[in-house]
């Protein structure tokens, strides 16, 4: 197969239009854009191999020099863009024929006859428009009539409505000034009544001065007569014979020291014994009396120990447990205990303290027996009667002087006492179970007026 060259072998040739040197294988010249004469047998199909030795020998020439290839560059990139604005031509040329053949279909052969189609169909529009302008009129037209006969009528139920209102309302402010009248005739009947209430306010200060007034002479009165009663109860010892008293105190001496008759100068400290040092004929402890004792026997004029005695006043009456384990103390009271003066003051004391209130709680819990005093004596020099007592009655239901028979309602306290000592979480306590023991047995003996002999605690009571 020929290879394409020009006259000379280079492949370039004149433009047959502006004869500008162009490239003889390109179909439009650079610089005129002429179309250029196809070379002959340029549809001849070109062999592979010898296409590629062409193109190797070509690009072997070209760079050859350097200056060759920078022109033949710039005339490359000059061919393109010549190119690009011939396409450019040609796509925009296009849309322009096809545009001018649809206006030759519509039957346009002129500009001026598109623009007498466009104006006609102006007229059209307006014409289209000015009707449907008119129809909305008429249509908007009919809905504000419509409208404005919908809103008359709902003017017209408003102000019927409105009037209606008026109407109840002031019936309602007729009923409310009715009201009000009432009201104000209510108030006056409670102003009315208030000053009534203040009268009788006044009428009631009055009669609770006259309540104080009496019930403070009243209480001047009870006074009186508790005074009588307390004489009344001083004297309940000569309820019993002289003898009766003499067994009561044995009793509860025996319990406390171990005989009949008081050893005054007996004292001891009982191990675990709260009370502390103590004179055991009358129980004058230092948790208890034991400072009392100490003081009126110094006050007496003629105490034999009083100087000795005077030194620990204060601190036996401030129960200084230092004093426990005094011995020379405790000698003291043994010294003291033989002298007639400390004999008839723990007398004094153990009566006030002990057996005048047995006297009285006998009286006013209606028991009336030398046994049944015995009992409450007892018990109270003990400790716990009062819980016992209340123990004993409720179940029972009560006491002698409500009714309950004496001898039933000592029987069931010194149960009760029994119970309570045995079970009790202080040792000491639970050793001493045998003084409601043996007052049960006389109890049971029936010896209510204690007559002798009286065999208690393994000691004779004989007087």
């Amino acid at each position: 197969m020929t290879k394409e060259s020009s006259a000379d072998g280079s492949g370039m040739g004149p433009c047959p239009q502006c004869g500008a040197s162009v490239d003889i294988r390109l179909r439009f010249c650079g610089e005129c854009g002429k179309a250029l004469a196809k070379p002959a047998g340029s549809d001849v199909a070109i062999e592979s191999t010898e296409f590629r030795e062409a193109v190797a020998a070509l690009i072997a020439e070209r760079l050859k020099d350097s200056k060759v290839v920078d022109v033949e560059t710039a005339e490359a990139i000059v061919n393109r863009l010549s190119n690009w604005a011939k396409l450019f031509a040609f796509f925009v040329g296009i849309p322009i024929a096809l545009f001018l053949a649809w206006l030759a279909l519509l039957g346009l052969q002129s500009l001026s006859d598109l623009k007498k189609q466009v104006n006609a169909t102006q007229q059209s529009a307006i014409a289209e428009i000015k009707k449907v302008q008119g129809d909305a009129l008429s249509e908007v037209g009919a809905n504000a009539a419509r409208i404005k006969a919908d809103a008359q009528r709902q003017l017209a139920a408003t102000e019927a409505t409105i009037k209606s209102v008026l109407k109840e309302g002031e019936g309602r402010i007729q009923d409310f000034r009715g009201e009000s009248k009432d009201l104000e005739a209510k108030f006056s009947e409670v102003k009315t009544r208030l000053s009534e209430a203040d009268r009788a306010a006044n009428e009631v200060r009055g009669a609770s001065a006259k309540v104080t007034e009496r019930v403070r002479l009243l209480a001047e009165r009870t006074e009186e007569q508790f005074r009588i009663v307390n004489a009344k109860v001083d004297n309940v010892e000569s309820q019993l014979s002289a003898e009766q008293s003499y067994r009561v105190r044995a009793i509860v001496n025996i319990f406390e020291s171990g005989q009949a008759d008081p050893d005054y100068t007996k004292v001891e400290t009982l191990s675990g014994d709260a009370a502390g040092v103590t004179y055991l004929a009358t129980g004058a402890s230092l948790g208890g009396t034991l400072g009392q004792v100490l003081e009126a026997y110094v006050a007496a004029p003629d105490s034999r120990y009083k100087a000795d005695i005077a030194s620990y006043v204060n601190r036996a009456n401030a129960k200084d447990i230092r004093l426990n384990v005094d011995e020379d103390f405790k000698q003291l009271l043994r010294k003291a205990g033989s002298d007639p003066v400390m004999q008839r003051v723990q007398e004094a004391i153990f009566q006030r303290k002990y057996l005048a209130p047995a006297l009285r709680t006998s009286h006013d819990l209606g028991i009336r027996t030398a046994l049944g005093i015995a009992v409450v004596y007892d018990s109270l020099a003990h400790g716990s009667f009062a819980t016992i007592r209340d123990r004993t009655n409720q179940e029972i239901g009560g006491s002698p002087t409500s009714g309950i028979d004496e001898r039933r309602w000592i029987k069931a306290f010194l149960l009760a006492r029994l119970d309570w000592l045995s079970t009790s979480n202080n040792a000491l306590l639970r050793k001493t179970t045998y003084r409601p023991t043996a007052l049960l047995k006389l109890v049971e003996e029936g010896n209510w007026d204690l007559r002798p002999p009286i065999h208690i605690a393994n000691v004779d009571v004989n007087r």
